[in-house]
């Protein structure tokens, strides 16, 4: 995720065009019947360090709930 398709991004993401670890992520979340996968590139700005303070707070938060891994 970066600052010049964060907006592309919102709208949708282009499964198609992720490196391949992403897409087999997304693959084995659907399969285990989860319906949510974080992963850092997708939803930190990268180069952007008050972004990655910001959501590195809100972390915590979601890695609390029952299915993270």
């Amino acid at each position: 995720l970066r600052s010049d398709n964060l907006g592309a991004m919102k709208v949708e993401i282009p499964i198609l065009e992720l490196p391949r670890t992403f897409r087999d992520a997304f693959d084995v979340t659907t399969r285990l019947g989860y319906e949510y996968i974080w992963i850092n590139p997708l939803y930190i700005l990268q180069g952007n360090e008050d972004d990655r303070k910001k959501e590195a707070a809100r972390m915590g938060d979601t890695m609390r709930l029952p299915f993270s891994i």
